[in-house]
């Protein structure tokens, strides 16, 4: 076993606490133990957020692990197997656990989870636990585990809420064989693994239930017909397994399949990358790009992964595998369509180049519109057709576009006010107000347009851009610049709350603010900021007038809550931001206001004056 000496260097821990972890160690009679127990006090929780789990456990001795969760799914606590050498693994077979699950949800499901450094994919297994004392086993010989970079145990991962209590009397990986009575993998039909060519680009043969016992699949002919049958298992997997070194040579996954019209498949090749599809109810294509894969060694055994309806639980249904094959496509480009804007449907699809020729498009995997342009004419765009009534009661116009931008502009002369920019790069978002469009016929189609860098070299000719997302709203989230010499923030103020809690208007004296929170305790409103001069801010003031006793809580960049009571007069209020740091400024950042945030029941009136930030500190 590795010593760990600069660990041990910087801390006060003694060098036996370690000697006597795993089977690396050396029996009295030096031989090598032919058991790795991993009760020896090195567990720990998920470290890259607030954590659900508590871990109770003194090394060599039982482990408890009670957790609450309240609205997150997989977190896990972990085991570091990197501490090991390669040799204290061989010849070890199977992990063991002894011990009892206990669940307020009464679906006491664990996940096990083996995560590598380098090219070796995940390998992870289900099973679920009894509230009585039993024995649970997992044949990893074939696993590698003397490359795995950590262990990790994820309890209820299927479900967002819940608490339970997890014990562990023996959790150890031994060199015996695994007794099948205790096997947490059920035995199933022989694996069958698909060899890819250049000459043979199919893998129709192999599919099967990766160990949740929702899937049954029946091969007819040359089809897969599936049967799912989700209970609470939410993320669910079938899978078949690939190899070739040919895999290399190919850009794309095409899965063909027949199922119910809005039943989403979500496709994951080599467990690196993923695409999600809904279902039309003929036979569908669904290609997900894999030019992008590296460290991927791929002659050997790797998963396709399929989850049917992933995230929902209690779903049942049938659908049909009819062709699954490796190919040079791409994910074709949506076809021209007129978006129907209703309240409801506000997401606008189906670019096309204003000149046939001009660009060349394609969907990535994240369903993002990748756009190459392909001709080096000044002005020529990329067009999109909308229309509908509820265009009049939308504010703004909002797009998010990745690329290096000279210029950008986007423009609909009797729908939009156009919006250009110059010099950004990365993700760029776009606000275009929507003209009044009160005596305006929006039953007839309106071509919005966009321009990528016409004064770039070649005019942009080869450059490509990603457009991210684009859709109206009827809330324009104005952004307010913060400078050195412009610190007021007094534009963009918005009702935040999914119950119209807030009714904002501009009034003579400042932003008028009637609300009726309706139940909503937590209701709040928001402007946005921005300005790497907000770093240099010690202060924010906000200067409201309303009724006496109502109460409000300002809260700066979603952080230093502050509570006021208001007198009745002009109440100026002052927030200490001092001392917030991890905020990138050059960002779009939330100043958020609640009113009488004790109360789910508050109705009235305010007036928000001014909202002005400071260099000087709070006195």
């Amino acid at each position: 076993m590795k010593k760990l000496l600069a660990i041990l260097a910087a801390c006060t821990l003694t060098v036996p606490m370690f000697a006597a972890v795993g089977c690396g160690d050396d029996n009295d009679d030096g031989k090598k133990s032919d058991t790795l127990n991993l009760l020896d006090g090195l567990w720990g929780v998920n470290e890259d957020e607030e954590s659900p789990y508590v871990i109770s456990q003194s090394k060599g001795e039982p482990m408890t692990v009670t957790y609450e969760k309240t609205g997150s799914q997989w977190q896990y606590f972990k085991h570091n197997m990197g501490i090991y050498e390669a040799a204290d693994f061989a010849g070890l077979k199977t992990l063991v656990i002894e011990g009892t699950f206990t669940t307020s949800s009464n679906d006491p499901r664990v996940t096990l989870a083996f995560e590598y450094v380098g090219e070796l994919a995940k390998q992870e297994v289900h099973f679920t636990m009894d509230n009585a004392a039993g024995r649970y086993e997992w044949d990893i010989s074939s696993l590698n585990i003397d490359k795995a970079s950590r262990m990790l145990v994820f309890l209820e991962g299927n479900n967002a809420t819940g608490s339970g209590t997890f014990k562990a009397d023996k959790f150890e990986i031994t060199k015996n064989d695994i007794d099948e009575k205790y096997n947490i993998v059920k035995t199933g039909p022989e694996v069958e693994v698909n060899t890819i060519t250049a000459t043979n680009k199919t893998a129709n043969a192999g599919w099967y239930d990766n160990g949740d016992g929702v899937y049954t699949i029946t091969k007819t002919g040359t089809d897969f017909k599936v049967d799912y049958d989700k209970k609470s298992s939410e993320w669910a997997i079938m899978k078949a397994l690939v190899t070739g070194a040919a895999i290399d040579d190919f850009n794309s996954v095409k899965l063909t399949v027949q199922g119910t019209a809005g039943v989403e498949i979500m496709v994951k090749p080599f467990d690196k990358v993923e695409r999600r599809f809904t279902l039309t109810g003929g036979v569908d294509d669904i290609i997900v790009d894999i030019s992008g894969v590296v460290d991927v060694d791929y002659t050997n055994q790797l998963p396709i992964f399929i989850f049917v309806a992933p995230g929902t639980k209690d779903v049942k249904g049938t659908f049909t595998i009819k062709n699954l094959e490796f190919t040079m496509d791409g994910i074709p480009a949506p076809e021209k369509e007129v978006n129907e804007i209703t309240a409801t449907n506000t997401a606008v699809t189906g670019w096309y180049a204003h000149r046939d020729g001009d660009y060349k498009l394609s969907v990535n995997n994240d369903g993002s519109l990748k756009a190459t342009k392909t001709a080096a004419e000044m002005f020529n765009g990329l067009d999109v057709d909308v229309k509908g009534e509820a265009l009049k009661t939308m504010k703004v116009f909002k797009v998010v576009v990745n690329g290096d931008f000279k210029n950008f502009k986007v423009e609909c002369g009797n729908l939009l006010e156009a919006v250009e920019i110059r010099d950004k790069k990365g993700d760029v978002e776009i606000n275009c107000k929507l003209k009044d469009l009160s005596a305006v016929d929006c039953t007839q189609p309106f071509t919005i347009r966009m321009f990528f860098n016409w004064d770039a070299e070649n005019n942009g000719n080869g450059m490509s851009y990603t457009i991210k997302s684009a859709a109206f709203s009827a809330v324009y989230e104005e952004v307010n610049t913060i400078t050195a010499d412009n610190k007021t923030a007094n534009a963009g103020w918005y009702d935040k709350s999914p119950n119209g809690a807030y009714t904002i208007t501009e009034g003579e004296n400042g932003f008028v603010v009637n609300y009726d929170k309706k139940g909503e305790q937590y209701a709040n409103m928001q402007a946005f900021v921005t300005g790497a001069a907000l770093g240099d801010m010690k202060t924010v003031k906000i200067t409201v007038k309303g009724t006496a006793g109502t109460t409000i809580s300002l809260k700066p960049f979603d952080t230093c809550e502050t509570k006021f009571t208001l007198t009745g007069g002009e109440d100026v209020f002052v927030v200490d931001i001092s001392g917030v740091t991890g905020k990138d400024f050059a960002s779009k950042l939330p100043v958020i206001l609640f009113v009488d945030i004790d109360k789910a029941e508050s109705t009235g009136t305010l007036t928000i004056m001014n909202l002005e930030f400071s260099t000087d500190a709070k006195a």
